[in-house]
């Protein structure tokens, strides 16, 4: 027959079995806890900030300056019939414009105010924000006329941390300008100082430039 103290560590035994599933139970519900919050965490930030070994990627924008081929168009210019030349510029994020006038006045004159005068007006696209320079219309005896549309300015460059390539695409959409495109028109007239002079030949050069941006990667 067991003792009153055999009796008690029988008991006592017994609750710390009856103990060992609930402990058991509360590490896998801790461990669970765990890789659910982990997975939690990798769909929010996308995994790439947390898993080891992966480094953050800053990407740097800077806008660089191009520019056109020279558009030529060549013409007859007369008295009797002043020229209209439409040049449909498609080309966004335009810095400038320049137009430029040349002509050999087949019947010069011995005196300056005996040449022929050509006058050039430039006509934007309509609701342009431009600045001309030096004016919209420039008139002479010699060439050539230049006149330079100003348009937009490069914009700074941009620094951008811990972006993806899909927001650095729209920041960049963000800085782009369709000011200036559409079409542009040149009038040309000429006032011949000599009466048998029937008009020149002349030349018109049209170059623009615009920006771009480069995308760099900094780790």
């Amino acid at each position: 027959m067991k003792s009153l103290g055999d009796r008690n560590k029988d008991i006592i035994a017994r609750f710390k079995k009856m103990g060992e599933p609930t402990k058991t139970h509360v590490i896998a519900g801790f461990i669970v806890t765990l890789i659910i919050l982990f997975v939690v965490v990798f769909i929010l930030y996308g995994g790439e900030s947390i898993l080891p070994g992966k480094e953050e990627i800053t990407y740097t924008i800077k806008w660089q300056e191009q520019y056109s081929p020279a558009i030529q168009h060549s013409h007859k210019l007369t008295q009797r019939e002043p020229l209209l030349i439409e040049d449909d510029i498609i080309q966004g994020n335009l810095t400038f414009i320049q137009f430029e006038l040349t002509w050999e006045d087949n019947r010069e004159g011995i005196v300056r105010n005996l040449s022929d005068q050509l006058t050039m007006t430039i006509e934007p696209p309509p609701g342009t924000q431009t600045k001309f320079h030096p004016a919209d219309t420039r008139e002479g005896y010699t060439s050539p006329l230049r006149i330079t549309a100003t348009l937009n300015d490069i914009p700074s460059d941009i620094i951008l941390p811990k972006l993806g390539m899909d927001q650095v695409s729209q920041k960049i959409k963000e800085y782009a300008t369709n000011n200036g495109k559409g079409i542009w028109e040149v009038h040309l007239s000429i006032d011949p100082r000599n009466l048998f002079d029937r008009g020149n030949d002349i030349c018109l050069i049209v170059t623009y430039g615009y920006y771009e941006a480069l995308v760099g990667e900094e780790y």
